[in-house]
């Protein structure tokens, strides 16, 4: 069943699933001293109405559905700001040995783009876990389900929103950018490396998109950056940066979310 859970945090964030085998990972060098804290500003917009479907495979088999979606823009817990919503939900023989149907949503600060909020409502299998996260950029710190309280760093955003954020970076700038994030869950705080690669064309339905791939890579216990679990992420090129695919190798096989064209039935 284990297997089938780090499935669900691969396909919810694959950008920060190379935690769950931090002790066997190999290590690399330890870049942070060189890198470059990404700047937040406005190289994509936000769309309210925007909903990318996806097909998860699991070594090629599919394995679950996933979904982000901008829901609204108003005023939401007494602050202006966006509403994200990231849906996961296991299906086919998958979903015969666990059934998954997690939803995430994001509170984004209108002007900032920074998490102030995140709500989690979890279903897998016999767990079911509801909660929030709160954050409070200015004093550095977040609040999880009303009870612990845990310091973060500058520019810090929940795991979801981290997807948001790497859409956003900057990608005429450093080649190799850092960003902060924290999982309420876990208690735990996440510190990414975003390397851009080479730009690649991929296919998606009948049309070819230029994208930028990029390589993710996350810290082991020794604060040393790992790629030892391949996780790559292929945003479009254009002014939308839409994330065309995303991909992971753990050890039990390779995990690989593809988006749906529209023309495709959802």
């Amino acid at each position: 069943m284990r297997k089938f859970g780090l499935i669900v945090t691969l396909v919810t964030c694959l950008f920060v699933s190379g935690q769950v085998f931090a002790q066997a990972a190999k290590k690399s060098a330890d870049r942070a001293a060189k890198n470059a804290l990404a700047v937040i500003g406005n190289h994509h917009q936000l769309t309210v109405g925007e909903k990318l479907n996806y097909v998860v495979k699991w070594n090629n088999v599919s394995a679950a559905r996933f979904s982000l979606e901008v829901a609204g823009k108003g005023t939401y817990h007494g602050q202006e700001g966006y509403q994200l919503v990231t849906r996961v939900e296991t299906i086919g023989n998958i979903k015969k040995l666990i059934e998954v149907n997690d939803i995430f949503t994001t509170f984004l600060d209108a002007k900032t783009r920074l998490t102030y909020r995140l709500n989690r409502d979890i279903k897998e299998g016999p767990k079911v876990d509801k909660g929030t996260t709160v954050f409070d950029q200015a004093k550095l710190q977040v609040v999880v389900d009303d009870q612990k309280t845990y310091k973060i760093e500058k520019q810090t955003f929940d795991v979801p929103g981290l997807m948001w954020a790497i859409r956003n970076l900057d990608f005429s700038g450093p080649k190799v950018q850092k960003l902060n994030g924290f999982d309420g869950q876990a208690g735990k705080s996440v510190a990414l490396e975003v390397e851009r690669l080479e730009k690649e064309t991929l296919t998606l339905g009948e049309k070819e998109i230029e994208t930028y791939k990029l390589a993710i890579r996350t810290k082991d216990k020794t604060g040393a950056y790992s790629d030892d679990m391949q996780i790559r992420m292929w945003i479009g090129a254009d002014a939308k940066r839409i994330p065309i695919q995303m991909a992971a190798v753990p050890p039990f096989g390779e995990i690989r979310a593809e988006l749906k064209p529209v023309s495709e039935k959802q």
